[in-house]
């Protein structure tokens, strides 16, 4: 049924909204207003890899060079960064004919960083 109303704890900052285990699907808002801190997930990597579902946050470290395959562009909006600490360097390269600003692969130099929104079919932009 739907719920028509404000819903309020009745202690203030004491209860969670889901759990680890039993996690809510989507959450459908007009605006959002974090307060606080938030955390994702930092994943390394030390070798060319293919990313999985869970990597939002990527750091690259290896002294040599090394390819990072993206997933494959849906139009999804998912967010992608990946940061290159290494002094190899990180070819980003997308799946199949996806494209990452319309080139096939962007290079990442020791330092430099990349933040990467999956837009549309076949399609990553560079925000």
């Amino acid at each position: 049924s739907d719920y028509v109303r404000n819903l309020y704890p009745s202690i203030d900052n004491t209860y969670n909204l889901g759990s680890p285990s039993l996690r809510w699907a989507n959450l459908y808002v007009t605006g959002l207003n974090i307060v606080g801190a938030t955390s994702l997930a930092v994943s390394i990597y030390n070798n060319s890899t293919a990313l999985i579902a869970t990597d939002s946050m990527v750091i690259c470290d290896n002294p040599t060079a090394m390819t990072i395959n993206l997933p494959v562009s849906t139009g999804s909006g998912r967010t992608i960064e990946i940061k290159n600490i290494g002094a190899g360097v990180v070819t980003v390269i997308g799946m199949w004919a996806d494209v990452i600003d319309g080139a096939l692969t962007q290079l990442l130099y020791q330092w430099e960083a990349i933040t990467i929104i999956d837009y549309a079919a076949t399609k990553w932009v560079i925000y």
